[in-house]
């Protein structure tokens, strides 16, 4: 890919992840400050959620012994993210883009196995848990790899644009 492409991709990138005058609009009176604001207290609600299950994760044999826990946590992880983005996009319009044609596989393949996955873990049924948790972060998946600008050329140059970054940082703050 050449470096004029790449550069597209990021500023696309970029303009998409902005807000444009006209979602300026109040979302239940709400400002846009308010809203980022509620964007990034549900992040930081998805990311302890995320922490927790991997902290869970981490104890040996606690996957296999408590997995509805386990399954529990990384749906409570995953509606924080979807209600994140939607107090960014404001609720109507991310409704309309999870209902779009492109995306409505999606939704109804993640919040089906959200929902099953929380049935069957407050019905003790671990090995149905695990399947639909199993399916949920296979679409979630799907999804960010859909949603991403530029698909799987956007993903990666993102992920170049993070480990320069990462890389950046690490030689300023590792003496080495």
């Amino acid at each position: 890919m050449s470096i004029k492409a790449e550069q597209e991709v990021e500023s696309s990138i970029w303009s998409s992840m902005s807000m444009s005058s006209k979602d300026e609009s109040l979302i239940g009176g709400m400002s846009r400050q308010q809203r980022v604001a509620g964007f990034l207290m549900l992040l930081l609600g998805a990311m302890i959620f995320f922490a927790l299950e991997v902290a869970l994760f981490m104890v040996p044999g606690m996957f296999f012994l408590r997995p509805r826990k386990f399954a529990l946590l990384h749906s409570l992880g995953s509606l924080c993210g979807i209600f994140s983005v939607s107090m960014l996009m404001g609720p109507m319009a991310h409704f309309k883009s999870l209902i779009s044609p492109d995306r409505l596989a999606f939704t109804v393949s993640f919040f089906g196995m959200l929902a099953g996955t929380v049935y069957f873990a407050l019905n003790k049924e671990s090995i149905l848990t695990v399947l639909c948790m199993g399916g949920q972060v296979g679409s979630l998946v799907w999804y960010l790899v859909g949603s991403i600008p530029g698909g799987t050329t956007g993903l990666w140059i993102m992920v170049k644009l993070s480990m320069r970054s990462a890389n950046s940082v690490a030689r300023t703050m590792l003496p080495l």
